[in-house]
């Protein structure tokens, strides 16, 4: 039976096993010398156990041969990979490299890094020291200034307090002059009007002329003019009269000039007050009656 070696060592071992069956043969000549009388019987087993044993032989030889080739496939595999391997360990050899450099790079800028932040934190605590030096100095200025504050109020109160005496002395001085003037004639009526007007503006109350002339002589029972002194606060009206002195006649007058102001403007009239030093009874008696309110301490008007 004839073979072909598929490979060097599979060669050697076909001529070694080729060897051992030249090697037997001599042996096998002297047997049959010796067994010449041995019968064709024994010598045709033997042929046949010879032949069993070239195959089993070979068999074996095939085997061998299969295990060679798959031995050297796995081989060739585990080449490839080993240079694949090598390859990729070449490649991560210089991603090292490239790291460590950058590494050192990063190494060199967190250096820089901490020495500028060195600087900065000592300058930070130098600011902290002023800032804590100012701020001593503010809690002291800030102290000084409460207290200056405190005493500033206090003497704005007092100025107050002052000026409320003063305004109220003076207010209470016209009036008495005022009032003297109308009954002894040192001061007109129309100037007493005037300075009652003023006073009434300090408290709050700006009085606008109402002047029109009465046709029909409502007011006066013949035609005249009708004036008044009127005041809108907060939305209502008030109807003032300033007068030096005050009797029962010049309320009744005034109670006509308000109905006539009231036909004539459509404006309801909810105050009639009448400001004067002096009232006499009979006149308080009337404005009672009538709805007047009389009004002699100008500072008290609300």
């Amino acid at each position: 039976m004839d073979a072909t070696p598929a490979s060097p060592i599979l060669a050697g071992i076909y001529a070694i096993a080729s060897t051992c069956v030249l090697d037997s043969l001599p042996t096998i000549l002297h047997r049959s010398e010796v067994l010449e009388e041995t019968n064709l019987a024994d010598l045709q087993a033997i042929v046949r156990a010879l032949a069993e044993a070239a195959v089993r032989t070979e068999t074996r030889l095939q085997t061998l041969a299969a295990a060679q080739e798959r031995a050297d496939t796995r081989l060739e595999t585990l080449t490839a990979r080993v240079d694949t391997l090598a390859l990729r360990m070449e490649e991560l050899v210089q991603a090292q490299t490239r790291t460590e450099a950058r590494l050192d790079t990063l190494t060199a800028r967190v250096d820089t890094l901490t020495a500028r932040l060195d600087t900065l934190t000592a300058r930070v605590d130098t600011l902290t020291e002023h800032l804590d030096a100012l701020t001593a100095r503010v809690d002291t200025l800030t102290e000084r200034m409460d207290t200056l504050a405190l005493r500033m109020d206090e003497l704005a109160q007092a100025q107050l307090r002052t000026a409320d005496e003063v305004a109220r002395l003076r207010r209470t001085i016209e009036t008495q002059i005022g009032g003297l003037g109308a009954r002894w004639g040192m001061q007109t009526e129309e100037a007493f009007r005037q300075a009652m007007k003023t006073i009434l503006e300090e408290v709050g109350f700006t009085a606008d002329r109402y002047l029109t002339y009465d046709t029909t002589g409502e007011v006066f029972g013949h035609p005249d003019q009708v004036e008044l002194d009127v005041v809108i606060h907060n939305g209502t009206a008030i109807v003032i009269e300033i007068k030096s002195s005050l009797d029962r006649g010049q309320v009744y007058l005034f109670s006509r000039k308000v109905a006539f102001y009231q036909r004539k403007t459509g404006q309801q009239v909810t105050r009639q007050v009448i400001v004067t030093p002096f009232a006499e009874q009979r006149a308080r008696d009337v404005a009672s009656n009538l709805g007047v309110e009389i009004c002699t301490d100008v500072s008290t008007f609300r």
